[in-house]
């Protein structure tokens, strides 16, 4: 039983953070020979016959292909002749469902094998193959078919800040087959928040914004001054770090509440929604904590 790190192995977590952040965000291409030895090995310890490898171009073309072959294999259809009618088919399924599990994570698994090679470092035995885990950070998304193994190709493009990923003006993460992602300071967003400049904004975009995470990106790319000055909120109530502002939405949503609040740990301002029977800063807090205790006393 280990009780306490010793100075030697505290210094080597920086280390163990450096090299594993790097693989999980590599945009190298894959090596389709290496795929072919992973796949081989991979399905030699799932005990499964090896499988023919087909490298996609990122996950939507891992999806659509892993549909493909699911019907090439379910149609008893020859995959080295496969018509177009297939191919229409397989693309109708892949754009009408969710990329869904069972499939290996491939460069995002990095986290977790930096965490199991610390363990083993430090002496504490995991009885697990972290080679297999490992060996698939070379590549994307892994599915595995029973007679196809489909193995995605890396980002080709990613970008990050101090909090995540981060692109103010494009996509954080794309891909080869044209999927994109986009965050900023590390949320998930919409693109047209990630992409267009603050002028091309529309600020009544902000009622519609469910999230309170993303609500709160777009108030820091915007600025709270301007979304107040611009939406014609009317301050109803202060109190300390606090503000309920009464803002109108316009056309059959009329007046609501909202309460402005900084976040001390990353210095944003906040503003959310609260039940419209709320007119004073205790009870927005009351209604949105469903407690008295102000947040920082509730965390």
């Amino acid at each position: 039983m280990i009780d306490k790190l010793t100075p030697e192995q505290e210094a080597m977590i920086p280390q163990y953070v450096e090299k594993y952040t790097a693989i999980g965000l590599c945009t190298d291409r894959i090596d389709p020979d290496a795929a072919v030895k992973y796949a081989a090995k991979l399905y030699e310890f799932i005990q499964k016959p090896m499988p023919k490898v087909i490298v996609a171009k990122g996950p939507i073309d891992a999806w659509y292909l892993t549909n493909l072959y699911q019907l090439v294999t379910t149609k008893s259809i020859d995959p080295d002749n496969i018509t177009d009618d297939v191919k229409v088919e397989a693309k109708s399924i892949a754009d009408t469902s969710t990329i869904i599990w069972p499939y290996l994570d491939g460069q995002f698994w990095a986290s977790y094998v930096a965490y199991v090679k610390f363990m083993q470092y430090i002496g504490m035995v995991i009885d697990t193959r972290i080679d297999i885990f490992e060996d698939q950070l070379q590549f994307g998304l892994v599915f595995t078919l029973d007679n196809f193994c489909i193995i995605s190709d890396r980002m080709s493009e990613c970008y990050r800040n101090a909090n995540g990923l981060h692109r103010d003006g494009g996509p954080a993460v794309s891909y080869l087959d044209g999927t994109k992602i986009w965050c900023l300071n590390g949320v998930n967003v919409p693109q047209w928040l990630a992409e267009n400049p603050v002028n091309k904004i529309d600020i009544s975009e902000f009622a519609k914004i469910q999230n309170a995470e993303v609500r709160r990106e777009f108030i820091r790319k915007i600025g709270v001054e301007r979304i107040c000055m611009e939406l014609g909120s009317v301050v109803i109530d202060k109190k300390d770090e606090y503000e309920l502002h009464e803002i109108d939405l316009g056309g059959t949503t009329g007046k609501w509440p909202y309460l402005k609040m900084l976040n001390p740990s990353i210095g944003t301002w906040h503003m959310e929604c609260v039940d419209q029977s709320c007119r004073t800063v205790d009870d927005a807090i009351k209604w949105r904590n469903q407690s008295d205790l102000a947040p920082s006393v509730l965390t």
